[in-house]
């Protein structure tokens, strides 16, 4: 691992979904609606995955500002222009945000539920590429010291979705934007 893990619950596995983008984000800037503090980003940025990367989080815990590339905002209210979309969160209003993403967008839907996946698929203008399986361990994401914390947090996480491990296989589907006209 070649930078610094800043999240504190890092459910994100930034080398092993970055990995699975494959040659999709070659040569395109990417941008993380809801990026927190940016180490999806700082990952593909720091390995040359992608072209550029942009980031937006509303949450003033999370957000990081000496990672210049991350803007503190709403994403109801905008988000960086970018070739590529990464979004994780099910319940938000999607309609809303996908307004501001630019047409013919790549989108990456990474909330491995199925219900929400489905729901994300119907929204007008977006149609379903592929579905990608990916392993993942979060272990070495996880600083020694926050641990027994994280393992804590990971158990509150499992009354939600009893399906979260520390590691196993997840899923993501890749999504074009290309709403209708106007």
């Amino acid at each position: 691992m070649s930078f610094e893990i800043l999240e504190q619950y890092p459910h994100r596995s930034p080398l092993d979904i970055g990995k699975s983008f494959g040659n999709i984000i070659k040569d395109k800037i990417v941008c993380d609606v809801g990026c927190g503090a940016g180490d999806l980003l700082e990952c593909l940025r720091i390995n040359g995955l992608c072209k550029d990367v942009k980031g937006i989080e509303c949450d003033r815990r999370r957000y990081c500002p000496e990672r210049e590339y991350i803007t503190l905002g709403n994403a109801y209210d905008g988000i960086p222009d970018a070739d590529v979309y990464i979004v994780w969160v099910g319940d938000i209003d999607y309609e809303n945000i996908l307004r501001h993403i630019k047409h013919d967008a790549i989108i990456f839907y990474l909330d491995g539920s199925e219900e929400n996946q489905t729901k994300f698929s119907t929204y007008k203008g977006i149609s379903f590429m592929n579905r990608t399986e990916y392993t993942y361990d979060e272990t070495p994401y996880i600083k020694p010291e926050h641990m027994t914390d994280y393992l804590t947090h990971l158990k509150e996480m499992q009354k939600i979705n009893p399906n979260w491990t520390l590691a196993g296989k997840r899923f993501y589907c890749t999504y074009k934007w290309s709403p209708p006209p106007i």
